[in-house]
């Protein structure tokens, strides 16, 4: 077999329902439950996780065995279609690996901020150059919970953002004491005057929870005042799965006006 047990960054085998077994998946390495493609030969098997989780992909399984090479190809095309693979793609395996070290350790502390000053987190984050355009795209293509207006954008698009006297990207790399979550926050500013306005603020699941999105606003508002802006005015468009981050200009002192959010 070409899969090794060191390809799977989790495995559950045992007899507990497979819904049971997929919620424990989708907690472990904090996911959302449409991220999650259930493949199986037993109909009884889908149904059950259709029904208990309706979240889920659960694609139909041939009756006709010869049809198995059209189905995997349908399944690659429909559910995990990439035009290239990035550096942070074949990396994602040995990160979701990391992260489990990291869930022991916090089940191991006393209170999370004890867990979080043990980790020794370190936040990297520049502007955006030819080298994190690809990352920069997919992020805005593939992140859906922490995205406060879930725009996305081609590589071209995010290039010419880049070439643009009118806009500033800027990404970020978060490393600790286990390595590299890879890089996992963006933001987007679009310049007028003494005015920005914030098009884009986002962030990946995986570092949910760690402080990373207020040090890294709190850098690029530095970043803007310093290029002369002194007015910000940022957005919320709400997505069926955004929603963990309806606060969030309310919780770093932006004031509400009209249907931005501003911060002198």
């Amino acid at each position: 077999m070409l899969l090794r047990e060191d390809d799977f960054v989790a495995i559950k085998a045992n007899w507990e329902p497979k819904p049971l077994n997929i919620e424990h998946l989708a907690r472990e390495l904090n996911l959302g439950l449409d991220s999650f493609v259930f493949i199986d030969d037993n109909p009884v098997e889908r149904e059950a996780v259709k029904i208990a989780l309706p979240q889920v992909n659960v694609p139909d399984f041939p009756k006709d065995t010869t049809e198995l090479e059209n189905f995997a190809t349908e399944i690659a095309e429909k559910y995990f279609p990439t035009l290239r693979l990035t550096d942070e793609d074949t990396k994602k395996t040995e990160q979701y690996r990391t992260e489990q070290k990291r869930t022991e350790l916090r089940n191991s502390s006393i209170t999370l901020e004890d867990y979080l000053k043990s980790l020794e987190m370190k936040l990297t984050a520049h502007e955006v150059t030819e080298n994190d355009i690809a990352r920069a795209a997919q992020m805005t293509q593939k992140t859906n919970q922490f995205n406060l207006t879930t725009r996305r954008y081609t590589e071209s698009e995010i290039r010419s953002f880049k070439e643009s006297d009118n806009h500033k990207i800027w990404i970020a790399e978060l490393n600790d004491k286990f390595g590299s979550y890879g890089k996992v926050i963006l933001g987007i500013a679009e310049l007028s005057g003494e005015t920005a306005r914030i098009d884009t603020f986002l962030m990946s699941c995986r570092v949910m929870g760690r402080n990373v999105e207020r040090d890294f606003l709190a850098y690029i508002e530095t970043e803007l005042k310093k290029a002369g802006i002194k007015k910000l005015n940022a957005e919320y468009i709400e997505t069926a799965k955004n929603s963990v981050v309806k606060d969030f200009w309310k919780n770093m002192g932006y004031k509400q006006k009209n249907s931005f959010w501003v911060k002198d």
